[in-house]
């Protein structure tokens, strides 16, 4: 038997017949083998009595097909291994009441599954143009934007061993984040750059009477706010001098991931790694540290003019959709981020080896003046030795991360 005929089958003993319907089935389905090898007559009864009730049903359900209006509501994302609840709209659009009606998906993809302890909710009786509000509950097994296709109808009623169903395409999304992962600790180098209100000449004759955001003296320009003018130096000089200001600018770390899979390991790492961005990023968000970009092999994210919340939530959706590469071209990622994430200041690198590409990734920020954090995700030696600890660190893959087997977790605050 081909698979498609083992799907008609499938189909036909879970969603047409209801739990009655199928004892009574495997009752006929026993009475007949049993009477293709014996004649006797109680056998012929049994398989005879089963052969029209099911017969009846199955008339029923094809004359009592509801006419119903299904309307799903867009399903709000959730993290894997937690529930997605949604609503669905029932209207009822026949002139008679339906009886026993239940809605569920059509087709549930594999990243997806009905919760438990949870079953197709049921409505006793809907009335005539009457409509009704019923939640469905999946949950998440899987990250992606799993494509639901749509929704089906069914009522039990008049028999209660055959469904009749009513099938209506509509085609939605439900997207599924990858679920937090975050070592036991872990420090980036978060040293704000610092750049000045107004520039100009230092002034070799700075005191020490200003404030502790003071960065230097410059001589008096036309339209400066004169209360920032430092007497002492004019007095001293006879020249009117402007004090100038420091600013800090907090660290804006941007995410790098290695992309490249080349067996079954390196796509548990790859997951893993996905996990971890997920986890620190809501610690950076708590922190109240600005992401400002996720960078892989064929995707470069900026989130500079997004309020936090929004760049968690951008960041979290592609996640969620991102697929690993046989390769990852190192140079023309270090392009891209230094071209187009110009006010990225701290990088935190998740790679699943260290190659000498990798080491030359980050060599080359370095030498730009941007900080470099690496983790390392990855099930035995690298290529290559890492560096010191204070740069690299090498992680075991896990969910939560198994500490007692961690090669060198992050150390920090």
């Amino acid at each position: 038997m081909n698979v498609p005929h083992l799907r008609v089958l499938r189909f036909f003993f879970t969603r047409r017949l209801t739990p009655a319907g199928r004892s009574l089935f495997v009752i006929w389905l026993i009475a007949a083998l049993q009477g293709s090898v014996s004649l006797d007559i109680p056998i012929y009864h049994i398989w005879s009595f089963t052969t029209v009730c099911l017969a009846l049903a199955w008339l029923s359900s094809l004359m009592a097909v509801p006419k119903i209006q299904l309307m799903r509501r867009q399903p709000q994302p959730a993290m894997v291994g937690t529930t997605l609840t949604y609503d669905i709209e029932i209207e009822n659009r026949s002139r008679r009441a339906i009886y026993a009606l239940s809605v569920m998906e059509t087709e549930i993809p594999a990243g997806l599954q009905l919760a438990r302890d949870t079953s197709s909710p049921v409505i006793d009786r809907l009335a005539p143009h009457a409509k009704m509000t019923l939640s469905l509950q999946l949950r998440g097994t899987k990250r992606g934007h799993h494509k639901l296709s749509g929704l089906y109808a069914a009522s039990s009623y008049p028999l209660g061993l055959c469904r009749s169903l009513s099938f209506q395409p509509q085609e939605a999304c439900a997207t599924v984040y990858p679920a937090y992962s975050v070592p036991a600790s872990f420090q980036l180098p978060l040293r704000p750059s610092v750049t000045h209100s107004n520039r100009g000449m230092a002034n070799s004759h700075a005191t020490a009477d200003v404030s502790p955001d003071f960065a230097y003296i410059r001589e008096y320009r036309h339209g400066d706010n004169p209360r920032h003018l430092h007497w002492a130096s004019w007095a001293r000089t006879g020249m009117p001098a402007i004090k100038v200001y420091q600013e800090e600018i907090g660290p804006r770390v941007g995410w790098v991931l290695d992309t490249a899979v080349q067996n079954p390991r390196d796509m548990h790492a790859f997951e893993s790694g996905i996990s971890a961005i997920a986890g620190i990023s809501a610690y950076l968000l708590n922190e109240g540290i600005e992401i400002d970009c996720f960078v892989t092999e064929s995707l470069l994210c900026r989130f500079s003019n997004d309020a936090p919340n929004r760049r968690f939530t951008h960041l979290m959706h592609t996640l969620a959709g991102l697929q690993a590469s046989a390769s990852v071209a190192w140079p023309a990622v270090t392009a891209r981020l230094i071209e187009q994430a110009p006010a990225c200041n701290t990088v935190a690198l998740i790679a699943l080896d260290w190659s000498r590409e990798i080491a030359g990734f980050a060599a080359q920020l370095q030498h730009r003046g941007i900080g470099v954090r690496t983790l390392v995700i990855r099930h035995g030696p690298t290529s290559q030795p890492l560096p010191p600890a204070e740069a690299a660190s090498q992680l075991l893959p896990g969910n939560p991360w198994p500490q007692e087997k961690s090669l060198s977790p992050w150390s920090g605050p």
